[in-house]
């Protein structure tokens, strides 16, 4: 089973939330490639797109934002499936 670290978390968490890679970077004080690295990453690792890229914006597929009203409730769900 893959793990996922309070980093990860936290950056899945801000992305949602943001829509926005740079201004997340910018605000977790990180480069925007390690962001983008991180993610990728994690989706990688546990076989799974999180966000679908459009353009410059990661964003939580339709489909799983309509059952979920924010990033917490999103990331709560994911974390669930992923520890199954």
């Amino acid at each position: 089973m893959a793990q996922l670290n309070c980093h990860y978390l936290k950056c899945f968490r801000e992305v949602a939330a943001e829509s926005h890679l740079g201004r997340t970077a910018h605000r977790l004080n990180i480069s925007q490639s390690a962001l983008s690295t991180q993610i990728k990453l994690q989706e990688d690792r546990l076989g799974h797109a999180f966000f679908d890229r459009v353009g410059q914006s990661l964003v939580l597929p339709k489909q799983d934002v309509s059952r979920w009203t924010t990033p917490n409730e999103y990331l709560a769900q994911a974390t669930k499936r992923w520890r199954h």
